[in-house]
């Protein structure tokens, strides 16, 4: 469970998104749960997956997509409620974002010709 860090900030985000800001719903045992459920499932794809490039291809098209487009355009048009031009230029770039996450999950399925 050490080996991967990134189940702390899974598990703080699903606490935060049922319990609301400050608030943790999960007691030890639910935390235990839900670690678990974490572990086993990144075990159980890393053993069924044939091909790593597809792997670490999904995951570089889906996280960099999310940190680079979409969330810095959604947090400065949150930041910046009033209306004005590099506010629509970031709702631009989120759109954009929307777009290009699927288009790549999708080239990566599509056999090269």
């Amino acid at each position: 469970m050490l080996a991967q860090p990134s189940i702390h900030a899974c598990r703080a985000l699903l606490a935060r998104a049922y319990g609301g800001a400050g608030k943790s719903p999960l007691g030890a045992a639910e935390r235990t749960v839900v670690t678990s459920l974490f572990v086993g499932l990144s075990y159980f794809l890393a053993a069924v997956a044939n091909d790593l490039d597809l792997v670490f291809g999904l995951a570089g098209a889906v996280a960099a997509t999310t940190l680079c487009f979409i969330i810095p355009g959604y947090l400065y048009a949150k930041t910046f409620p009033k209306p004005h031009l590099k506010k629509y230029l970031a709702l631009g770039l989120a759109a954009m974002g929307v777009v290009i996450m699927p288009t790549a999950v999708w080239a990566l399925f599509v056999p090269a010709p």
